[in-house]
């Protein structure tokens, strides 16, 4: 699953000082997703750099991905419009990303 491109979409909407990273990504079968398609989930990180990232920022920064991001894939629509999740210090992230992958299954 190409991440990459997403995050160079999602870039597109962000203020400068502001990093976006997709550090994991997924795709669900049907049968995972509840869905009769498989899905693909990515995890999107808004970070303030050289600017500071305030919540209610991070949740405008997900509205104008989602709305960008749609014109070039369709979204599932019970998935958008929800805030982002909990704020976390940065450099704990790939600790985060590593427990979740070991307690996944």
């Amino acid at each position: 699953v190409e991440g990459n491109a997403i995050q160079r979409i999602i870039e597109g909407v962000v203020d400068p000082g502001i990093r976006v990273e997709v550090p994991m990504r997924r795709v669900l079968t049907p049968q995972e997703a509840q869905s009769e398609f498989s899905v693909a989930v990515f995890l999107v990180i808004y970070c303030g750099e050289s600017s500071t990232l305030t919540r209610d920022q991070a949740d405008g920064y997900r509205a104008a991905s989602e709305e960008e991001v749609q014109k070039h894939l369709p979204l599932r629509s019970n998935r958008t419009g929800r805030l982002v999740s909990r704020p976390f210090p940065y450099p704990l992230l790939s600790n985060l990303v590593y427990h979740y992958l070991q307690n996944k299954d």
